[in-house]
């Protein structure tokens, strides 16, 4: 699968059968309206994008977005990254351990040419990756959006342009100093899966962030209830050359410190 460099837009049209979510239930209540969907990622400063270890991916007739953060020091964690957010949108939810002892086999990670020294340890350690996914259910009353986290990226509720709430971490002192994160050997790390279900309104806004951008979020909310997404993140209040402003925002915001040093990847769903 390719992966996923920079801007994306797609249309998520609820309006047409073929499109809608496989929702067994309530098929009769979906609302007719589309959805917009469009995501950011860039490696750390000074790095090339083939290092950069987010991944993140959509699938419109399920309904799903998720994102996942390769540890940086496990091996090829730009690999697993990919590899759990393709599963996800392949196969839906809920992710089982089943399913990752079955991804990890199949994955095929060969030793590089330029693999240094210490790489045979990091193989035997494997890669880790932490994942947060968002499903899109829509209803007659509420849009509801049911979401499932591992680890420390996290989910932002925009609405009236306001940032109202973040989840699974409210405040900068609960993120974890070492992170809870799907492994590809041994314990797999689903038993440290959280949930949750978000009820959204026509107009409203999800976000959905690796960590160094969620901190900086969860941060500036902190200090601000009152804050908005536009003075947050500029490069969401334009129409055109999105890409190229979130480029120097994430430049310069890592070089003045505001946002640490990592890889950087923020995904937008338009209710």
């Amino acid at each position: 699968m390719p992966f996923i460099k920079g801007l994306f837009n797609w249309l998520f049209n609820f309006g047409s059968e073929e499109s809608q979510p496989e929702i067994e239930s309530n098929k009769s209540d979906l609302v007719s309206h589309s959805i917009s969907v469009r995501g950011f990622s860039v490696p750390k400063l000074e790095e090339l994008v083939e290092t950069n270890a987010d991944a993140f991916l959509f699938d419109i007739e399920k309904g799903i977005v998720a994102v996942s953060d390769g540890v940086s020091r496990s091996y090829r964690p730009e690999l697993w990254s990919r590899a759990l957010v393709t599963s996800i949108c392949r196969s839906g939810l809920p992710m089982t351990d089943e399913r990752i002892v079955q991804l990890a086999s199949e994955l095929e990670i060969e030793p590089q040419d330029d693999d240094a020294w210490y790489t045979a340890e990091l193989r035997s350690k494997g890669s880790h990756a932490t994942l947060i996914s968002a499903h899109l259910v829509r209803q007659e009353m509420n849009d509801v959006v049911e979401l499932t986290s591992v680890g420390d990226c996290c989910a932002f509720l925009v609405r009236n342009e306001l940032l109202v709430d973040s989840w699974p971490y409210r405040h900068r002192d609960d993120f974890p100093a070492r992170p809870h994160a799907i492994s590809s050997i041994g314990k797999n790390g689903l038993g440290d899966q959280v949930s949750t279900q978000w009820k959204v309104s026509y107009g409203d806004r999800l976000l959905l962030a690796t960590d160094a951008i969620s901190r900086f979020a969860v941060t500036a909310l902190n200090r601000n209830p009152l804050i908005s997404v536009s003075e947050l993140f500029p490069f969401l209040d334009v129409e055109n050359g999105q890409e190229e402003i979130f480029n120097e925002w994430a430049n310069e915001s890592r070089m003045a410190t505001a946002v640490e040093d990592d890889d950087l990847t923020i995904v937008e769903i338009q209710i």
